[in-house]
């Protein structure tokens, strides 16, 4: 099931044992994600490089369509 954020983005999320697995976010226009770390600092691996860490967040760029997948 996705939900509809700030932007247009289309997000999914799987959670078990009340701990967030995966995260996936897409861009229907693109641009600059900040993404809040859902995974309580736990380490994380993204589907693309280029994924930065500024203090709490996580920031990319995303093209026109492009999907990011988080997992933990």
């Amino acid at each position: 099931r996705q939900l509809r954020a700030e932007g247009g983005l289309r997000v999914s999320a799987t959670r078990r044992d009340g701990i967030t697995r995966t995260v996936d976010i897409t861009s229907p226009l693109g641009g600059v994600l900040r993404l809040r770390d859902p995974f309580d600092g736990r380490p994380v691996t993204w589907n693309r490089r280029n994924v930065k860490r500024e203090g709490r967040d996580y920031v990319v760029r995303l093209a026109k369509g492009e999907t990011l997948r988080a997992a933990h």
